[in-house]
Formats: structure tokens, sequence, C-alpha cells
């Protein structure tokens, strides 16, 4: 059988796993693959041009939440332009949303969970012509009918799955970090953690009793991998996009051995900064690690531990940040605006608690309620969703409606975020009176519901000069 995965993939333009996965399983068994990436938009004749061109067997869409409206306007493009052919989606939408996703009139199938062994049997029956009604995670419309078939058992052993297949990227999207050359590895699935506002949580209920969450690859199977992918690629880094890679010590020691042993270039990693002890960063610095990302998320302990649930104090993060300036590795932060119960006061917290432990990058998001997640239902609860609005990046806007922050300041507070950190850390470096008074001013200025609404509005006449001028000189944007 042949497959077309297409991929909507507006934001980042990068490697995706799950589809990497799938396609190596599929063709060791002796199907063919083939991707459709979308890096922007397109328009209908483009798009099924090149659909009746692959002519595939089965089209099968990856989905994420973002991208979900989007994805509902090409699979209709899909079916009329391929009416007979089946379509599936997957992913970390229709794995969590299930419902919503088999209920769009032209999907026929939806996958729940993972989906190595569900696709494979999906089209080693649909080749052989046996029935696909019974396939454990694979959801079905026939005849009227939607056969929910549950949830099989986890992959538990990662190292029995081929390596991903990055043959069908363009080596542009398996690169991670332009000014790094750096290419993306993962060396396990899952997280043990319960934050609030991440899937992990959701996810763990869709796979209950079905097998252990958090798996790890052995890491000589993780050493071949990154082995075959540099035979390939003239890379110069590893990112890990693990949620924690060193999440186990004993796993930590081995790889740190093998991978300064067999790899030796330099990586980055994830990290909690309650796991940052001594022994762990000093194993990763040995082993060729310059950066480790760490999840500050908010700098107000309420909406840090009572929010989002992160159960991590103001110390514990000071001490990790200190530990790695100490190690001579690098950090970056993750940071989070936008939050439910949050103001501009609470944000200015965060703010501030990075001008204390001083990261060398920081990153900051905008919250998204995604569904299923615990802060999702709070967000629903509190009606604070705006149905209205549909996003497809955590970096452009907010969907809630918040009653302590307007859209504008969230969106001016994440664009500003960067700007302040320097401002105060400036700050800490004058005679502290002019400091703290100079501190004081950009408080209040920073606060006031006005400084965002100007922001936003000079932001907006810049975009229409901007598009004006781009119109004459004969640009346009393909739909």
């Amino acid at each position: 059988m042949k497959i077309t995965f297409i991929y909507p993939d507006l934001n980042l333009g990068k490697f995706n796993f799950g589809i990497g996965y799938l396609s190596s399983v599929l063709k060791a068994h002796g199907h063919h693959t083939d991707l459709i990436h979308l890096k922007d938009y397109i328009n209908e004749e483009t798009f099924t041009q090149v659909l009746r061109q692959k002519n595939p067997d089965l089209i099968a869409f990856s989905c994420s939440t973002n991208m979900f409206a989007y994805t509902k306007q090409l699979v209709s493009w899909a079916r009329r332009c391929l009416k007979d052919t089946p379509i599936i989606c997957g992913g970390i939408h229709p794995t969590l949303c299930p419902e919503e996703v088999i209920g769009i009139k032209d999907v026929d199938m939806v996958c729940v969970g993972e989906g190595e062994e569900a696709l494979l049997e999906l089209c080693d029956n649909l080749r052989q012509g046996k029935t696909i009604d019974n396939i454990e995670n694979i959801w079905l419309k026939k005849n009227g009918n939607i056969y929910r078939n549950p949830v099989r058992p986890l992959i538990a052993d990662l190292d029995s799955l081929p390596f991903p297949d990055r043959d069908m990227f363009t080596k542009s999207a398996l690169t991670e970090d332009e000014a790094l050359n750096a290419c993306a590895v993962m060396a396990s699935r899952g997280c043990p953690y319960d934050c609030s506002y991440c899937c992990n949580h959701a996810l763990k209920n869709t796979y209950q009793g079905k097998g252990p969450y958090v798996r790890f690859k052995a890491v000589s199977r993780v050493m071949d991998e990154i082995e075959e992918i540099l035979k390939k690629h003239n890379f110069d880094a590893i990112i890990f996009h693990d949620d924690i890679m060193p999440f186990r010590k004993d796993w930590l020691t081995d790889f740190s051995k093998e991978y300064k042993a067999r790899i030796g270039l330099p990586f980055i990693c994830n990290l909690r900064v309650d796991l940052a002890d001594q022994d762990s960063l000093r194993m990763l610095k040995e082993a060729g690690c310059i950066q480790v990302c760490l999840g500050i998320e908010s700098g107000n302990e309420f909406i840090r531990n009572a929010v989002m649930r992160r159960k991590i104090s103001d110390q514990q993060i000071a001490d990790a940040f200190g530990l790695c300036r100490k190690l001579g590795i690098r950090t970056k932060s993750f940071n989070m605006v936008g939050l439910p119960f949050e103001d501009m006061e609470k944000i200015l917290d965060t703010i501030k608690l990075n001008v204390a432990v001083r990261p060398d990058v920081i990153q900051v998001s905008i919250f998204y309620p995604y569904p299923k997640t615990e802060l999702f239902k709070l967000c629903a609860h509190k009606n604070l969703i705006s149905q209205a609005k549909n996003l497809v990046s955590y970096f452009d806007g907010s969907i809630l409606s918040l009653p302590r922050m307007s859209q504008e300041q969230v969106y001016f507070a994440r664009k500003r975020f960067v700007r302040m950190y320097k401002r105060y850390s400036f700050y800490k470096k004058l005679p502290q009176f002019i400091g703290n008074f100079l501190e004081k001013i950009s408080d209040l200025i920073f606060k006031l519901p006005l400084t965002a609404k100007t922001y936003v509005l000079q932001r907006n006449f810049s975009q229409a000069i901007k598009s004006r001028r781009k119109k004459r000189a004969g640009g346009r944007r393909v739909f």
C-alpha cells in the first residue's frame, strides 16, 4: 500500500517524530510512504494537484490542536480530490478529542494513541482485503455506525521500533537550531509529572491500565540512532526533545559515559529544576551538555503551584540556575503569560524571577488551554475561553478573556518580556535607591492598560504600512 502523510505545520516546519516512526514501521513491512509537509498556507488547487500526483491508497493526517481548524479544511479538499480514498487522522488532538475528529464529515477513521502497531495492522488488513472493524486504537465510520475500538497497550520496548524515518523530511526540517546546526533526537516517551496545563496527565488517562507511561530506549540504541543520523547528515550538535531526558539516574550514568565515547557532540536537553542536582548536572556536563532548558513558567508561586501544579519553589529554581552557572552549563528558561488568575503584577513576578536567576536564553509563550487538561477544564468552568478565536501558535495571542488582564496586555507582556528583563537587570547594577525608584516607575508603566493598548495600535499601524508596501511591490501570500 501507498500511504501519504499530510502534516500541517505552520509554526515550526520541523521534523515530526510521530510521522517518522509510523513511516519507518510501515516501510519495514513492505508499504510505501511519502509526505506533504505544509509549512505555510496553501490553496486548494495546489494542494489537490500534489495529492493527485501522489495518488495514495490511504491519506493520513497528523493533527495538533492548533492545526485542527486548518486540518479540517485540508480534509475536505482531500475528499473532493480523491473521493474513494480512505482518510485517517492521528496525532495529539485526535487522541484527546476523538469524538470531535470522527465527527468531521470526510474523516473515515481516527487513530487514538500510539499509532505504530495500529496503522500497520490497518494497512496490512487493507492490503489483504481483511476486515478493519476491530483494530485496537482505530475508530471507524462504516455504514452510519462508529466503531470505537479500545486502546491497545503502550509499546513497552521502544528498542523494538526501527529508527524514525528522517529521509522523508528536508535537511532544513531536520535542523532544529540553525546557529548550532543541531538535530533533534528522543530517547524516551512520556513524562512522570502532572502539570495542569500539559497534555501528559490527560494522555495518562487515555492509556490507563495499558502499561508504563514513561519508557526509555537503551542507551546503546540511542547512540546507534545518532550515529546513523551523522552518517547521512553533517550536524554539529544534538537537541534531545524528551520531556526530561536525565530523569533516571541509572540511565543517565550509562548515557554520560557512552555518549562522550561514541558521539562527543555538544547537546541540549530539558530538565526540571527539582531534578537539577549536582550529580546529574556533573554527568551532563561531562557528557557534553552545553545547555539545559528549565521551566520557570510563572514567577508567582500561587500561579506556578496552585494553578499550574508545578510543585516547585522559588528557592529550587534559584538553586538549579545557580548550580548550572557554577558548572558552566548555559540555561534557557521557559516562561508563560496569560494564565488564569494572572494579572500584570504577577507577570512582573515572572520577569523579576528571571532577573534573579539570570538565564542565558529566555523563551516566553502565551498560555493555550489544551483540551482535556485540568487547566482547560478550569478555563471552561470559569467561562474564560473565547470560541471565536482560533490561533495556530501559542506565541501570537490568547483565546482567553481574563478578568484582570486584556488580550492586548497579554500580547504586550510576551512581546516586551525580554526587554523588561534587560531593563530590570540594568537597574540592579545602579545604586540601590536609584534602581529601586526606576523599577517602581517601570512597574507602573508596564501595568497600565493604556501602555499595552498603545503598543498594539502602533504594531497594527506598522503592519498595515508593511502590507500596503508589499501589495504595491506585487507580493502576495498563497492560500
